[in-house]
């Protein structure tokens, strides 16, 4: 297991440094440490933490974008809004949640 959490690590990292040149702090910590940081509130087993966080970043990238330009698009708003901003939202209402959630006793602390 410890092979495996070095692996995820350097990993990690290395998506992290790419990241930043690419798109940003601001994106790369709505993408990277809020659905790890809501996941680790949430899930005892590392596993469960790994691929929930994995799943949960995907959602917010997702509703993210849908949020800031398809769907307003379809309502027949003239503008839209910043999709990385809304991404960054999203990710911190993720952690907000999980944190509210993990401190009122509706699941099991990790």
């Amino acid at each position: 297991m410890r092979g495996l959490e070095a692996a995820l690590n350097l990993l990690v990292a290395a998506a992290a440094v790419a990241a930043f040149e690419a798109v940003g702090s601001i994106l790369v910590v709505a993408m990277l440490v809020c659905p790890a940081a809501a996941l680790r509130m949430l899930a005892p087993r590392y596993a469960a933490q790994v691929w929930g966080g994995a799943a949960l970043g995907a959602a917010i990238g997702v509703a993210g974008v849908l949020v800031a330009g398809t769907i307003p698009a379809a309502l027949g708003a003239g503008t839209s809004v910043s999709a990385s901003g809304m991404i960054g939202t999203l990710g911190g209402v993720a952690v907000l949640l999980a944190a509210l959630l993990r401190r009122g006793g509706a699941l099991r602390p990790a």
